[in-house]
């Protein structure tokens, strides 16, 4: 009889530090989402980026491939793009590469896949909890730019 308590304190302990662990977790999470919101590069390389993308002109056409030589690919952790979806007002940063430091930045693109604007298929990904929360929005036909 002592031994079956002390074993269902245990687990009871057990549970309590899982559900606290997890709700902690889950509000870090929360808070990512409204650091995302806020520029994570300098404020310089945003505009660098902006005033390229307006050089660069409407690449809307699905023909307008654009081929990045391989010795300029991004590295690991680079911002190198703008994921803008208009039907759900988001606009986050684009990071190389697919671990956790990336992708608490903003989202993060697949190194195996193709860049955004190259043939294929492009990778991009983000917690469902914080960047995508409201991707269940979107559908077939609505407008993702990169």
């Amino acid at each position: 009889m002592k031994w079956e308590r002390i074993i269902a304190y245990g687990l009871v302990i057990a549970g309590f530090a899982y559900a606290s662990y997890s709700g902690v977790t889950y509000y870090q999470k929360l808070n990512v989402v409204e650091e995302i919101t806020t520029p994570v590069i300098g404020e310089s390389e945003l505009k660098e980026f902006e005033k390229q993308e307006k050089e660069d002109g409407d690449h809307s056409s699905s023909q307008d491939w654009v081929i990045i030589p391989s010795h300029e690919r991004p590295k690991p952790g680079d911002f190198f793009a703008k994921l803008q979806i208009p039907k759900i007002d988001l606009q986050v940063p684009v990071f190389e590469g697919t671990y956790e430091k990336e992708l608490a930045k903003g989202v993060g693109h697949y190194r195996n896949s193709v860049l955004p604007g190259e043939p294929d298929n492009s990778v991009l990904s983000g917690h469902r909890d914080t960047v995508f929360r409201r991707l269940g929005e979107v559908k077939k036909g609505d407008l993702l730019q990169v």
